[in-house]
């Protein structure tokens, strides 16, 4: 391999959903580009994965009248399967809620009741004809905290 480094990435969508066509047509493209990097020579790192830390999942989740942490896991798998049925050759599946680098053990309960808290205040701060402010988002976390 000659020195050149390549590093492809797709997007990382939410997991409000299944995977749809769009999505589908990028992994073909970055795949089909990853690997006529790889038959020039060149070192190609190619990963792609899903971002399973949004308020779009909650609020999907909860329409869908399921747990969060059910309805996340269940889309971002079918996420990684159609890079398998697709036989896409990334070589890596990251996922925002199981890499270590983006959540810190036990953050998870924490950061979904916060964002519960923050969107209850939202929710009565609008029907209030009142602004959400940086103190109110202050206070909600000591709460949150205590």
């Amino acid at each position: 391999m000659n020195s050149t480094k390549t590093y492809i990435t797709t997007s990382i969508p939410y997991v409000n959903a299944a995977p749809h066509v769009g999505f589908a047509l990028e992994l073909v493209q970055a795949d089909a580009y990853a690997r006529h990097s790889r038959l020039l020579g060149k070192d190609v790192r190619f990963q792609c994965g899903t971002d399973d830390n949004s308020l779009k999942n909650v609020r999907a989740a909860e329409a869908a009248g399921r747990p969060v942490a059910e309805f996340v896991g269940e889309n971002a798998d079918r996420f990684e399967q159609l890079g398998r049925q697709l036989q896409i050759s990334n070589d890596a599946f990251v996922r925002t809620s199981m890499d270590t680098r983006h959540i810190a053990p036990g953050m998870a309960t924490s950061i979904e009741k916060a964002m519960r808290a923050f969107i209850a205040l939202a929710v009565s701060s609008s029907t209030n004809s009142r602004i959400w402010t940086t103190e109110d988002a202050r206070s909600t976390v000591s709460r949150l905290r205590s």
